[in-house]
């Protein structure tokens, strides 16, 4: 479940630009592969539904 949007995002190259005050951020491929794949690990619950 997490692979997935991880793999579509590494592999497609998608990029992230944002400015926090004044000061440019620039994401792209494998960076923002990353940085999501902590997030949905964070997020997502630690046990799949049909383990319980």
């Amino acid at each position: 479940m997490i692979a997935a949007p991880i793999l579509v995002i590494g592999i497609g190259n998608y990029s992230l630009q944002l400015t926090i005050h004044g000061i440019d951020l620039s994401f792209t491929g494998v960076a923002l592969a990353t940085v999501l794949g902590i997030l949905l690990n964070l997020i997502l619950p630690k046990q799949a539904a049909s383990e319980k």
